[in-house]
């Protein structure tokens, strides 16, 4: 496979008409065994998106919801974020709290509060939230936020 991407790239390359074509390709992510499938629903379907392109979830009013990459939200089918976690690749996903379980492409700060807390600062899109870190968690964050895959 790798061999043949190589190969698309010289010839894309060696045409320099295939810019928007190489940009693509160089673009290009292909599903790992880390990217599950979220189902999520809207008025009237069902539909299925990948953990990569999930930047966060938050619970609301008993309710599950993703916030997308592009900062879109959508509600889930899942009952809780216990078993959404259970799911998810740890080294890509971490629950800051009790609502949000937070990618670790979505965190753009990371900032000291009060007590000896953090207040996470995640955005994706439009989309922009500070989402507490509480003591008990602090040390268990930090250490994977600073181990974590980017």
């Amino acid at each position: 496979m790798l061999f043949a991407i190589r190969k698309l790239e010289s010839v894309i390359d060696g045409n320099r008409k295939g810019e928007d074509q190489y940009k693509a390709l160089t673009e290009l992510k292909f599903p790992s065994k880390n990217n599950i499938r979220i189902l999520i629903s809207d008025k009237d379907s069902y539909n299925f998106i990948t953990s990569d392109k999930i930047a966060w979830f938050e619970s609301e009013d008993k309710c599950i919801f993703i916030v997308t990459n592009e900062g879109k939200k959508a509600m889930t089918t899942f009952a809780t974020i216990n078993e959404i976690e259970e799911l998810l690749p740890q080294e890509y996903f971490f629950r800051v709290s009790r609502s949000h379980l937070v990618n670790i492409s979505a965190i753009k700060a990371v900032k000291k509060s009060f007590n000896y807390k953090l207040t996470v600062i995640v955005e994706a899109g439009n989309a922009k939230e500070n989402i507490s870190v509480s003591v008990a968690k602090k040390k268990e964050f930090l250490s994977w936020f600073g181990h974590g895959k980017l």
